[in-house]
């Protein structure tokens, strides 16, 4: 087996010296042939080669790269559609709240109007805190309708 292994390594060094000296011979041949015509404009088949090779190595990451890159993009499409849909429910979900909030507010704007600004803040909840934290977190931007959207600073960095 070792013997075997010795006479098929001996004829790859062999294929590869004979490739060597064959390309060697090209780039001559093609190089008298340049200076003979005085036109630069004769190309090099083995430079040729060698740059198409190059160039598929190139688009095959270039594939992989874009594949990439789309399969990213659905994902935080998808990531940004779930949170909006989480903020949608979670306003749906505060409204009653907000609306209590506001009737309380006239209420004690009609009994005593001096004191407004003192009741809004003991009637402030948990969850409106944890809002005004995943605000400081995620800042939003608003469209051209006003409505705000937050934005994922993580998500945008990973693009």
């Amino acid at each position: 087996m070792e013997i075997e292994a010795r006479a098929w390594t001996a004829q790859l060094s062999k294929a590869e010296s004979e490739i060597l000296q064959a390309s060697q011979r090209l780039e001559k041949v093609f190089k008298e042939a340049n200076m003979q015509s005085g036109d630069q404009s004769i190309p090099n088949p083995v430079k040729l080669v060698r740059r198409l090779t190059a160039l598929e190595i190139a688009l095959s990451n270039l594939k992989n790269d874009c594949e990439m890159i789309s399969k990213k993009r659905t994902e935080m499409a998808k990531s940004v559609m779930e949170k909006q849909l989480d903020n949608a429910s979670l306003i749906e979900e505060e409204r009653p709240k907000i609306h209590s909030v506001r009737q309380q507010t006239s209420h004690k704007k009609r009994m005593n109007p001096g004191e407004i600004s003192t009741g809004i803040e003991h009637d402030i909840t948990d969850s409106e805190k944890e809002r005004k934290k995943e605000a400081d977190i995620y800042p939003s931007t608003s469209n051209s309708h006003g409505v705000s959207t937050p934005v994922c600073l993580e998500s945008i960095e990973r693009i």
